[in-house]
């Protein structure tokens, strides 16, 4: 090759001979996509500039040694005192040598060998004339139709390129006439390439369709107090993109997780429309301490519990899903030890999006839809429950029940009718939203403005969510050393509701099932029971409903008002000051400040034992953070590349709540606390924890071929005791980009890394002062309020510790069409924050000590494939799988079991969420009485605790996704299902309505029950519950194998639909696009599972609120 280029030299001795050799020497390696080259990785690295007139030799020499190249050009083509104007000081090497470039004659590439490479434009030295043409279009994304900014777009053979500009366009000018590969280049998009014809003196027009790489090795990621290439992470990390969150219609960031990131399990914990989720990563590895995972939102860790009551309701509901960028799941030790002590069950790193420097692009996006419930549970008619409870209790008992509910004791039970009390709660609830943001800027500043309102109905009657959002964040570069974003973040949201999430009379889910089916809510102004509401036409509630008149289902609806407020402020400013191109010092000051106001009002005919009342609870959280960072990187010998970082964090988060209730209302339309006679009740307290760190971490990389991380925090909380508050979790990985070594040669795989790393991470999920000596108000002493202890001091009291260790291998094969990683873990979490029981005549019950140990050990496979890449129609698949363990260890000294009174008590040797009960033998065919297995394997009918075994957990082993993209032109369509498999659940509120004791009965039970000597039934003969068949027991309420239910199941999760009108409908309406969309959310579910909704269950399920079915279109228009 050098000689070559010498024999070029010295044959022809002009520059412009030497400009066509390096085209050609170069040809096929030059400007190859970012996501197929290693030292083109390097072009997505920033660098730093110094602003004003700069010789352009030297800027060009700077670049490439910020990011470990070696220049390659001719100087008989640029002359030595060629000079340039710098004005962006910070940007991607690549976009920087764009904006240095442009304007002058010259183009780059990068060589297959590490170089970059300097080219004049092509035809511009030729001393003859030519004939030339002109080449413009667009840059877009293939399925939204929005522009793409900042893309690069090449003509291979001749070396000419432009950039686009804010509306994505670009326009190549003075090329030759013929034809030619046109190639357009994206960061974290495939390269698209296409073949053009140039005529002489006219415009050709080109529309370039981007698609998301598959492989997104060059993909930028946020990994903590950073942001790195995943080709350089060396942790293990699931990331869901904003690809993913497209048309995607939920209320928070939390559901975006499910079934996308491998190894994150998110089970619901209420399917109203904002409610919570319980959310895992690889596990669970505490008892007693918190289990989730820490939430940073743009470089802010957040308070991401939940304090309201009254209704379920996610703090993260702050955050639209519209707004997200990207989210990153830290999920192993060496990757999350960054946070140390709050990092032992992984973080979610959330970042929203961001103003890119341009013209103000404005985006206006609505969106309607419907909520309606999945399923329902099949109950027992009235002639069925009459039948059943003549049979079970007698026919004259019956009859007096069914008096009860305002019937004539002689009635007929062929005449009796029945009421629908699942459909009286349901309804067909209409959601609609509005979006509306701006974003742009220029060399110095960038800004993005979003507003967003949300009104979503439940699929239950008086259930709605609504929401209120201003967020804006500006970049600003003051000096060429001295630069600062501000992001804020302001959330108004109401989440009206009922009671919901508990076995209690006044839930309606629970009150749907226990009310029997000939009770109605009305009774009309003739004194007939009726379905329809007649209080305004002389009609009242139904008194005689199974809970009577206040526990109406249409009582608890109508007269009973249950509202949750809550206003969030999310606001941080992060100031950098570059004292070298190489040094910088960074910043952060962080404020996540949440009010919640709850109210609680029953009218006198809900609450007549206190001629009503009403319940106030305001709360606020009060989250300050501040961090400062030292931040470096150098490449030395052009392969040796350095980087990390010190830092120092501090932590207060104070919480402050009151409330009151008042009783003695008295009227139907004064709910306030002034309008109530008198006092029932106050309470009050303020609680804080502070937390200090310092923290540190080296990187390394060899030629990109070799990686190396070590990681280190030291962390106190004022959670721990004073001798032991202090704690230190360091973490180191590796990785070994095989795929780029000299001896690996197999073409069919383009990217083969291995990773490896172990680390310590801390969990300080307990109360604020589990550790402290504690008082509490006992009674009083000569008029004076009594003291007495509560609690023990525990001052060597500190962290849960959970040491990981992960095997990792990321892989690309077939040109990048297939990608992916394979995972292997093994996490053991040591000194337990577990409660040791004391003698009684301590006083006191337990003491919170260190001991204990659990271990979780799983597999985590992802794959991605392109299928069929044609012209037009691209089709993409991806799926992710997690297998996972869990055991308990170890427990408090000399014992191996805690709580075994529980079904599921915690076990050494078994899983966190195993169940303990007998073993159910079935109903004996010859006199219908459930049987049970002894420890001996024998029949029994009365199995007591030494009959109990342990069975399969609630815990779901195997969990996941899959789907496919689909699309062609300007229509996209995204097909996605979520999987679990394992999980076992003991449903309570529903096996409890295997029996009769005047409530409603599952019609399962009538269908199936014995009869008659000699059936083969699954459920025992009918019987009263307490007068079952041994003692005050009915056969149900023993718990057993009978009880549980696999909960396994895949559901059809999302499906979504898209079209983009062409470019030029578009553009005659005056707009960059139009999008049309629709979508469908949790279609259909594939279970086993017999009742409401495998996906709300949860290890034991009493009255949960179940996920809706939902249906929604919209219109996107972006200006």
């Amino acid at each position: 090759m050098l000689l070559i280029m010498l024999l070029a030299i010295c044959t022809n001795g002009y520059a412009q001979n030497m400009e066509a050799t390096l085209a050609e020497l170069y040809d096929g390696e030059v400007l190859v996509q970012t996501a197929e080259n290693r030292a083109s990785a390097k072009l997505q690295k920033e660098v730093r500039l110094q602003e004003g007139k700069q010789n352009l030799v030297a800027v060009l020499k700077s670049i490439a040694q910020q990011v470990g190249l070696k220049l390659s050009y001719s100087e008989q083509l640029i002359p030595s005192d060629k000079e340039v104007h710098i004005t962006g000081t910070k940007n991607t090497a690549e976009q920087a040598l764009w904006d240095v470039l442009s304007g002058t004659p010259y183009r780059f590439g990068v060589s297959a060998s590490g170089q970059l490479v300097l080219m004049r434009t092509a035809g511009t030295q030729s001393k003859k004339e030519v004939q030339t043409g002109t080449i413009s279009g667009k840059v877009v994304v293939a399925e939204s139709g929005e522009t793409l900014p900042g893309a690069n777009v090449f003509i291979k053979a001749t070396g000419q390129g432009a950039s686009t500009d804010a509306n994505g366009e670009f326009s190549i000018s003075n090329v030759e006439s013929g034809v030619y590969e046109i190639t357009a280049t994206f960061i974290g998009y495939r390269r698209n390439v296409k073949e053009v014809e140039v005529v002489d003196g006219e415009t050709t027009e080109l529309v370039f369709k981007m698609v998301q790489s598959n492989l997104g090795l060059n993909e930028v990621v946020v990994t903590g107090y950073s942001s790195q290439t995943k080709r350089e992470f060396t942790g293990s990390m699931s990331t869901v993109g904003s690809e993913e969150l497209e048309n995607v219609s939920l209320q928070n960031a939390e559901a975006l997780l499910q079934g996308r990131a491998s190894g994150v399990q998110l089970t619901t914990s209420s399917g109203n429309p904002g409610g919570g989720f319980e959310i895992r990563v690889r596990g669970e590895g505490s008892i007693t301490a918190g289990n989730g995972p820490l939430w940073i939102v743009d470089g802010v860790q957040i308070n991401s519990n939940s304090n309201t009551e009254g209704n379920d309701v996610s703090p993260l509901n702050s955050i639209p899903a519209s707004d997200i960028e990207s989210i990153e799941v830290l999920k192993d030790a060496s990757a999350a030890a960054i946070y140390g002590a709050q990092a032992a069950n992984g973080v979610v790193l959330i970042s929203t999006k961001r103003g890119r420097k341009g013209d103000a692009q404005i985006t206006v996006n609505y969106e309607t839809g419907i909520r309606k419930d999945i399923k329902r549970l099949e109950l027992m008619n009235s002639q069925e429950w009459v039948e059943y409870h003549f049979e079970a209790q007698g026919e004259s008992e019956t009859r007096g029940d069914v008096e009860d509910f305002g019937y004539d004791r002689n009635f007929d039970p062929e005449s009796l009718p029945t009421f629908d009390w699942q459909d009286y709660i349901y309804r067909n609830g209409v959601s609609n939203s509005v979006n509306v943001s701006a974003s742009g800027g220029n060399e110095n500043t960038t800004y993005y403005i979003g507003g967003a309102w949300e009104n979503t109905e439940a699929q239950v009657k008086e259930v709605k969510f609504e929401r209120f959002n201003l967020r804006t964040n500006f970049d600003h570069q003051f000096t060429s050393k001295f630069s600062s974003n501000l992001n804020i973040n302001l959330t108004s949201s109401s989440a009206p509701g009922v009671c919901q999430d508990g076995f209690y009379v006044n839930c309606p889910f629970y009150q749907s099932i226990e009310e029997v089916p000939m009770s109605f809510p009305y009774i009309d102004a003739d004194g007939n029971l009726t379905g329809s509401r007649t209080i305004e036409k002389g009609g009242r509630y139904n008194p005689y409903t199974e809970q009577g008149l206040n526990n109406n289902p249409a009582v608890i609806l109508n007269e009973e008002e249950r509202s949750t407020k809550v206003t969030h402020i999310l606001a941080n400013m992060a100031p950098t000051y570059e004292f070298a191109d190489w040094l910088s010092l960074s910043g952060m000051l962080a404020m996540d400040y949440r009010l919640e106001k709850e109210k609680d009002w029953e009218r006198p005919i809900a609450d007549p034992g206190n001629d009503g009342s009403v319940n106030r609870r305001v709360g606020t959280v009060s989250n300050f953070s501040t961090n400062i960072r030292l931040n470096a990187y150098r490449t030395f010998s052009e392969n040796h590349n350095v980087s990390g970082l010190l830092g120092a964090e501090y932590r207060r988060e104070y919480v402050d709540e009151i409330e009151a209730t008042q009783i003695g209302i008295g009227n139907s339309f004064l709910g306030v606390i002034d309008a109530a006679a008198t006092p029932e009740s106050g309470q009050g307290f303020n609680t804080e924890f502070r937390i200090a760190s310092y923290f540190g971490q080296l990187k390394y990389n060899f030629d990109e071929r070799y990686y190396a991380t070590v990681t280190s925090r030291y962390d106190g909380s004022s959670r721990f005791g004073k001798d032991k508050r202090w704690g230190f979790f360091p973490s180191a990985s590796v990785a070994w980009r095989i795929s780029e070594e000299s001896f690996f040669n197999i073409d069919a795989i383009n990217e083969l890394k291995l990773r490896a790393g172990y680390g310590i991470t801390g969990n300080a999920a307990i109360n604020n002062f589990e550790a402290r000596g504690l008082f509490g108000v006992a009674g009083s002493y000569k008029g004076t309020t009594g003291l007495t202890a509560t609690q023990l001091a525990n001052n060597a009291l500190t962290w849960e510790e959970a040491s990981e260790i992960n095997l990792g291998l990321d892989y690309a094969l077939f040109n990048n069409r297939v990608s992916g990683s394979i995972d292997l873990y093994k996490r053991i979490n040591t000194d337990l924050l577990l409660d040791r029981p004391l003698p009684t005549d301590s006083g006191l019950g337990s003491i919170t000590e260190n001991i204990g140990e659990v271990e979780n050990r799983g597999i985590e496979f992802e794959i991605r494939t392109v299928n069929m890449d044609l012209s037009d129609f691209l089709w993409s698949t991806r799926f992710n799988i997690a297998i996972q363990q869990n055991e308990v260890k170890d427990l408090v000294k000399d014992s191996k079991m805690l709580d075994p009174s529980d079904d599921d008590p915690i076990a050494v040797g078994h899983s966190l969420e195993a169940f303990w009960m007998p073993r159910w033998a079935g109903v004996n065919p010859a006199d219908g009485r459930p049987m049970w297995y002894d420890a001996n394997g024998n029949i029994t009918y009365r199995p007591t605790t030494a009959d109990n075994v342990f069975l399969d957990g609630g815990e779901q082993d195997v969990i996941g996704g899959f789907g496919n993209r689909f699309s062609y032109k300007g229509l996209s369509v995204d097909i996605f299902f979520q999987y679990s498999f394992g999980q076992t659940v003991q449903p309570e509120t529903e096996f409890s309505y295997l029996f009769s004791d005047e409530e409603g009965v599952l019609k399962d039970v009538h269908t199936d029950r014995w009869r008659e000597a000699g059936d083969i039934a699954k459920y025992p003969r009918a019987s009263e519950n307490g007068t079952g068949y041994f003692e005050a027991s009915g056969w149900s309420d023993v718990n057993s194998s009978n009880s549980l239910f696999d909960a396994s199941y895949i559901r059809l999760k999302n499906v979504s639909v898209s079209y983009t009108l062409p470019a030029r409908i578009s553009d005659k309406l005056g707009l960059r696009s139009v999008r049309i969309y629709g979508s469908g959310l949790n279609l259909m579910t594939w279970t086993a599972y017999p009742y409401l909704d495998p996906e709300t269950v949860g290890n034991e399920s009493s009255a949960s609120f179940p996920t809706a079915l939902q249906v929604n279109g919209g219109v996107e228009l972006q200006f």
